[in-house]
């Protein structure tokens, strides 16, 4: 499927925009409501948007998140990474046109902590794909931290 790079505004003037950006000015011109995110939806969000538990920045650069609970003040998001190696290895998406915002084309790794992401920066701008429901990630994560949250109250505990 052919994106177009470029769409007319209604006083005929051409904007030239990146796929992204028309998804947003499409869904504004038709005033599409507020879209809830399914739990597994992946989001591009800027250095200043993702940060640790500690409250240091997580990555220098823009980073995608992935979310295990739904969008709201306590939203459980993941990041990934592709050179921060985890036991939680996570392939590149192959997507079809549906999902044309999604760029995971490369493998990576997801981290086994949560990162803190604020709620208003979960929107469809920042949205960037939904993670295939084949892969099992999102089970895949949910059993290490589990695991890790167990070993880690045993460990305190003796």
């Amino acid at each position: 499927m052919d994106v177009p790079s470029s769409i007319e505004n209604f006083g005929g003037t051409r904007m030239n925009l990146k796929p992204k950006e028309m998804f947003s000015a499409a869904r504004s011109l038709l005033e599409y409501p507020d879209v809830e995110f399914e739990i597994g939806t992946w989001f591009l969000l800027g250095p200043d948007q993702v940060s640790l538990p500690s409250g240091q920045p997580f990555s220098a650069k823009p980073r995608r998140v992935l979310t295990l609970s739904p969008i709201g003040p306590n939203t459980l998001a993941f990041a990934r990474s592709r050179s921060r190696e985890t036991e939680l290895a996570h392939d590149g998406h192959a997507h079809y046109a549906d999902q044309f915002r999604c760029e995971i084309e490369l493998d990576g790794y997801v981290t086994t902590f949560p990162v803190v992401v604020q709620q208003e920066n979960f929107t469809i701008d920042t949205f960037s794909c939904e993670e295939p429901d084949d892969t099992g990630l999102v089970e895949r994560i949910k059993a290490v931290v589990i695991s890790t949250s167990r070993r880690d109250r045993r460990d305190g505990a003796s």
